[in-house]
């Protein structure tokens, strides 16, 4: 049987912080912060979010499906649609750039094409 490790406490995850209409909003890019938003959204809210597919390809659309699970860390009185409707078209651009400045992998981390 494998022993369950604690979560981590969000004084422990990475904050990556934007600022939208005067306030800063911290966002949290931890895997298991972003899966727990996503299963929370998904359960709770009926939300139709698929990490995987919007990190994979990075437009207006997946920054609005990004944005609510990297923010509930550090926000959870936000709902899905409320994160969304404050993503301001400026905040967006910074948004984005925190995503690819964390999912790009570097050339030391990329995977190797087998032949």
């Amino acid at each position: 049987m494998s022993k369950k490790t604690a979560k981590p406490t969000t004084s422990t995850l990475p904050k990556t912080p934007v600022e939208i209409s005067g306030k800063v909003y911290d966002m949290c890019f931890d895997m298991d912060a972003l899966s727990d938003a996503e299963e929370f959204f998904n359960r709770e809210e009926g939300a139709k979010v698929n990490l995987l597919k919007s990190l994979s390809s990075l437009g207006l659309w997946s920054v609005r499906q990004v944005w609510p699970c990297a923010v509930h860390t550090y926000h959870p009185e936000l709902s899905f649609k409320e994160a969304q409707r404050i993503l301001t078209i400026q905040a967006t651009y910074e948004v984005a750039a925190a995503i690819v400045a964390i999912w790009t992998p570097t050339a030391q981390e990329a995977p190797v094409a087998q032949p």
